[in-house]
This record gives C-alpha cells, sequence and structure tokens, in this order.
C-alpha cells in the first residue's frame, strides 16, 4: 500500500471514530436501551442494525449524488465553465471601477433618491461599497 492510500485509509478510520463519538448517534440508542430495559446483547444489536442502516443509506445517497453530478458535468460542463468565466471577469470589473471610484475621491453625481430610501451620493459612499471591497487597498487609500 503506497503512502497516499495509507493516508486516506488512516484518515478515513479517524473521521470515522469521531463521528461515532457525536452523541447524537449513541444517545437515542443509550436512552431507548434504559427505557425499555434491554439487555447489553439487545443494546448491542439495536446499535449495529442502526449503525449499518446509517452506513448503507449514506453510501446510497453518495453514490446518487456522485452519479447526479457525473451527468449534470456531462451535459453542462460547457456551460459551467463558460459562466464561472463570465462572472468572473464581471466581478473584476466590479472591483476595478469601485476601486477608480474610490481613488478618484469618492466624488458624487449629486443626487437623491426621495421617498423612504432617500439618500444622496455625495462624497462619502453608502457602507455597503466599502463592504464590497473588504481587504481591497490602494497606495494612499485612507481605508
Amino acid at each position: 500500500m503506497n503512502a497516499d492510500a495509507l493516508l486516506l485509509v488512516l484518515t478515513v478510520g479517524v473521521v470515522g471514530v469521531l463521528h461515532t463519538a457525536v452523541p447524537d448517534h449513541w444517545v437515542p440508542i443509550t436512552l431507548m436501551s434504559r427505557q425499555r430495559g434491554w439487555t447489553k446483547m439487545e443494546t448491542a444489536k439495536a446499535a449495529l442494525t442502526a449503525g449499518t442502516g446509517h452506513v448503507v443509506t449514506t453510501l446510497i445517497i453518495a453514490l446518487v449524488v456522485w452519479g447526479a453530478g457525473v451527468a449534470f458535468a456531462t451535459r453542462f460542463g460547457h456551460w459551467v465553465d463558460t459562466v464561472a468565466s463570465l462572472l468572473l471577469t464581471g466581478f473584476g470589473g466590479w472591483i476595478a471601477i469601485s476601486s477608480w471610484r474610490e481613488l478618484q475621491g469618492g466624488k458624487g453625481h449629486g443626487h437623491s433618491h426621495g421617498g423612504i430610501f432617500g439618500h444622496s451620493h455625495g462624497i462619502e459612499q453608502p457602507d455597503v461599497w466599502k463592504i464590497g471591497r473588504a481587504g481591497v487597498r490602494h497606495p494612499g487609500s485612507p481605508t
């Protein structure tokens, strides 16, 4: 067995043990056992049945999702590539335009939108613009 396969097997084992330790996996069996007065053997059989059902149904769901993913990728993979490229280009353009506006000093176009959503487009930009560019810094930028 090569190192990658060994690492995979060990990781699956560790995740399986930790997953089993989660209380919602064993508390229901324990409570039912106490309430119904089961012996240790009856409790073990119930735990084995529940655990086997959990594993089998999880594997069936995983196979169905994997098959659906393969079918989706086969049929629509080229569209996903195109849409992702367009969205990435659009997002880059939005960042570039927003940054350019910020470098221009945040000059607004001086009008307001009446009603309950009234606001003006003065020098101070709304917080939503700042949130949208969180982490984007330029030389000389005050924020």
